[in-house]
């Protein structure tokens, strides 16, 4: 298959009054699987739309290749989209669901049904291409509805939160089916999702989005490991970075009762400081934050330990083993270079 860049620039989208997407400029490479991660409202699925030709962009342009493709009708984008509801028809076969776009298109039957097969083995299907839709799993319908994308052999695909429609099992089966079908094909890829599991396993590139802006740009090892600012330090990880509001004085930063020796940071004053939970160590005494346990949640590889502190509650994960009965007091350590700051009015990153 052919693979095809996706260009956005400058594109906004307003709804009336209300501004969707804020001058959005992006790029998904030649063969890229890129993932646009961000809360409900964000603006991802439109962008999406925008690309796909379902939706027009306010101002801006959408270029698949070299082609400005904004007057050019969905039909003739040659794009393939995967939607969370797999959007199969009931009264057909599997095999029929499989072919229906070669159908549209008028490829004749002998050339059809080898197509169609040939994009049910990539998915593993070729059994049950006589069953009817309702006869499968939730997974296997999501493999029919790739297939289906699959079979047209498109310039790129855009997949819609795709997997959450699945229990969790499922889900992590069909991320590994993605991954290992991208690495096949090739083919450039929008994925969409508000999962930062989803993105951080299959994203090359994540956009990190956040009222119609794109937050931070980059690969999932990077937006986790270096967040631009707050929203991005806050929405990638889970459990989520623990934030605690106070200042910096004197080489110390300190919220409530919380004292943590950071060194040289040319910023004083107010500012919010973050860790993420296995950055923290629990120990009885002798840490720079005082707290109590106020949860335990055993998860079998590990802990997690919910602490409540004089500036809020902040979550650690501690070894599998551990356990602290509730209202046990504890002190938690955070080493100065895995804590973060940020700005408290622009929220943007504060960097030594």
């Amino acid at each position: 298959m052919t693979a095809t860049p996706i260009r956005l620039e400058g594109v906004t989208k307003s709804f009336g009054t209300t501004r969707v997407l804020e001058t959005l400029t992006l790029t998904v490479n030649p063969g890229e699987f890129m993932v646009l991660l961000g809360p409900s409202g964000c603006g991802k699925t439109t962008t999406m739309r925008i690309v796909a030709g379902l939706e027009s962009a306010s101002s801006g342009d959408v270029y698949l290749g070299e082609r400005r493709v904004n007057d050019l009708p969905a039909r003739e984008r040659n794009i393939a989209m995967v939607f969370q509801n797999y959007g199969l028809y009931p009264h057909m076969t599997i095999a029929e669901n499989i072919g229906y776009p070669l159908k549209l298109r008028g490829v004749d039957g002998a050339a059809r049904v080898e197509q169609v097969k040939r994009a049910a083995d990539r998915v593993e299907l070729g059994p049950y291409l006589e069953r009817k839709p309702r006869e499968l799993s939730g997974g296997q319908r999501q493999r029919v509805a790739l297939a289906r994308a699959l079979v047209r052999e498109p310039v790129a695909f855009l997949m819609d939160e795709p997997l959450s429609n699945l229990d969790a099992k499922l889900r992590g089966a069909m991320r590994s089916e993605l991954k290992h079908l991208h690495h096949e094909l090739g083919t450039t890829t929008l994925y969409v999702t508000h999962d930062q599991v989803e993105a951080m396993t299959l994203g090359a590139r994540v956009a990190v989005m956040n009222q119609g802006r794109v937050m931070q740009l980059d690969e999932p090892s990077r937006v986790y490991a270096d967040p631009a600012n707050l929203f991005v330090a806050g929405f990638m990880g889970s459990p989520p970075m623990n934030f605690m509001r106070g200042e910096i004085a004197e080489g110390r930063f300190q919220a409530a009762e919380a004292r943590i020796a950071i060194g040289a940071l040319a910023h004083r004053g107010a500012c919010i400081a973050g860790f993420r939970p296995e950055d923290a160590t629990l120990a009885t005494s002798g840490g720079a934050i005082p707290s109590r346990v106020f949860a335990v949640e055993p998860l079998g590889d590990s802990t997690l330990v919910t602490l409540a502190c004089a500036f809020g509650r902040v979550v650690a994960r501690a070894p599998k083993d551990a356990r602290f009965a509730i209202d046990t007091p504890l002190t938690i350590d955070v080493p100065p270079n895995r804590l973060f700051f940020f700005d408290p009015t622009t929220e943007a990153r504060i960097r030594s």
